[in-house]
């Protein structure tokens, strides 16, 4: 992400792994330019560097510490060498991630013991997902209200398997449409949830809306969250949508609530009156082109869930199959 950080424009990479065994190469340069090329030796400890008129090598030296020293070696004589820790900027989100990562592990294991079902959380009414033998239709889950129907595929609209063994339904030019049964239409309060996922680089168009509650659309690779109204409350930058995400919003009566992957991005207080209409729809091709969007599952609660456990569903979700 880049951003403002101590008056720096800071470039981070946010990285989890048990074994960080990778290099990043970040090359400021003026368009036109040719690029710099790269040639590793054959155990992937040193690298050459070859820019015009200039050949760098950078070393790394695995040390008995467990650190991994860095040296930069220009016309055989070392300009860069790196042998303990670079202390980094105050992060505070940064920081929060981390910790947030941290805890992942042992709240999924905690969710398995548990018997975590989605159908079973507070006000759960109806939920929807791609079914192998529904090659037509997102079907009912199990738990949901006789009134949950499935939903029918429109034109070009496909069950996938997506890599990892997910099913999804590739929605096609014609957006998919949930017509709701009066039963599961007018709640208030309301929570709203779905795994959804674009093709890279999407420029704009429509990604998930529920009549009277909320509209997600994206923009050059950002995520917009309007809420009930025509106009955006927040947008997101770097959504990153082309990887499976989980949007949810949440309305208790007096703040509505959009939430991405789990974590509340933003807040609008208002005493206006929120109820759930009769119309879903998801993705579709509109004036700016097909985004190639895709569902997973969408669900729906009579109730505003709580931060923690929209988070549950997203971790949940990640741990059945979501990438």
């Amino acid at each position: 992400t880049v951003g403002l950080r101590e008056k720096v424009n800071l470039l981070t990479l946010r990285t989890v792994a048990p074994s960080p065994d990778f290099k990043v190469l970040i090359h400021a340069f003026r368009v036109g330019e040719p690029l710099p090329t790269t040639t590793w030796d054959a155990a992937h400890r040193a690298v050459r560097i070859d820019f015009p008129g200039q050949s760098d090598v950078v070393m790394f030296t695995p040390a008995a510490s467990g650190r991994t020293e860095l040296t930069i070696e220009r016309a055989g004589k070392a300009i860069v060498v790196l042998k303990g820790a670079v202390a980094p900027l105050a992060d505070p989100a940064s920081d929060a991630l981390v910790e947030r990562l941290r805890q992942a592990g042992p709240r999924v294991e905690a969710l398995q013991k548990s018997g975590f079902d989605a159908a079973k959380l507070p006000g759960f009414v109806a939920g929807w997902k791609a079914d192998a033998s529904k090659a037509n239709a997102l079907v009912p889950v199990a738990g949901s209200a006789a009134e949950a129907k499935p939903v029918p595929l429109a034109e070009g609209a496909s069950v996938v398997q997506e890599d990892g063994g997910a099913l999804a339904v590739a929605i096609g030019k014609q957006p998919l449409a949930l017509d709701l049964a009066p039963a599961l239409a007018g709640a208030s309060p309301v929570t709203l949830c779905v795994w959804v996922k674009t093709m890279p680089n999407p420029f704009f168009g429509h990604l998930f809306s529920a009549q009277g509650v909320t509209q997600f659309s994206f923009i050059q690779g950002g995520l917009r969250f309007c809420g009930d109204r025509p106009f955006p409350i927040s947008t997101w930058p770097s959504a990153m949508l082309s990887s499976w995400t989980h949007l949810a919003v949440t309305w208790d009566g007096t703040n509505l609530t959009g939430y991405r992957n789990g974590v509340a991005m933003t807040v609008d207080a208002s005493p206006r009156q929120i109820a759930l209409g009769k119309r879903i729809t998801i993705g579709g091709a509109d004036a700016y082109g097909n985004a190639d969007v895709r569902v997973r599952e969408l669900t729906i609660c009579r109730q505003a869930l709580d931060a923690r456990t929209v988070e549950d569903l997203y971790l949940w979700g990640r741990n059945a199959g979501a990438p």
